[in-house]
């Protein structure tokens, strides 16, 4: 078996199984933390240290809506896409989709990541929560709404002017879940965005 990295703080956290993909998160990301380990346990246990551990259940007050949002892009289609897992008032939703333009395209997974959270925004208007709180394992999902990151891009600076403009009506709150480890509803909300690239839903 190879190595395994984890990374405890980068573009997206998690476990990774290549230096490649683990290039891709920490790569001129300012203080990001990361290290090699040969087996999954001793890459977990770094991983926790430090993290904080998103809610599992609806045990906690039902009145506020939790959105777990991933994205996932296909190099061959070129096509990204996105999903979200919708726990609210004791039910569980799910929302998915996906485009090619060739502007966002360029974006490759990350334009999957901000449209799911937009649309975890538009299902909780529909919904009438007044709490949204939006679980992410992208660090800008949170960065560009919150202005800690500055957004260059056209679609970066929509993103950023939405979220801004939503949270005048809208409580929203953004928490980090670490990527590939056995979080059950970021796992789904992964699953959805590449069904959906798949299937060009």
């Amino acid at each position: 078996m190879g190595k395994i990295y984890a990374v405890r703080k980068g573009r997206k956290t998690g476990l990774f199984h290549s230096w490649p993909e683990c290039q891709k998160q920490v790569s001129a990301f300012p203080g990001a933390e990361f290290k090699s380990f040969k087996n999954r346990q001793d890459a977990q246990t770094y991983l926790d240290q430090g993290q904080t551990q998103a809610p599992q259940s609806q045990s906690l007050d039902p009145n506020v809506m939790r959105v777990y949002v991933d994205g996932s892009f296909d190099k061959t289609s070129q096509r990204y896409g996105y999903g979200g897992v919708v726990l609210y008032q004791d039910q569980e939703k799910y929302f998915q989709g996906s485009g090619n333009s060739a502007d966002l395209a360029k974006m490759r997974n990350v334009a999957g990541e901000i449209m799911a959270a937009m649309r975890a925004v538009k299902v909780a208007q529909t919904m009438n929560a007044k709490t949204l709180e939006i679980y992410y394992d992208y660090a800008g999902i949170a960065a560009w709404a919150q202005g800690d990151w500055q957004a260059k891009q056209t679609y970066t600076q929509d993103y950023r002017d939405y979220m801004q403009e939503q949270r005048q009506n809208l409580k929203i709150s953004f928490h980090k879940v670490a990527a590939h480890t056995g979080d059950t509803y970021n796992e789904k909300a992964d699953l959805l965005a590449k069904e959906a690239v798949a299937k060009q839903l």
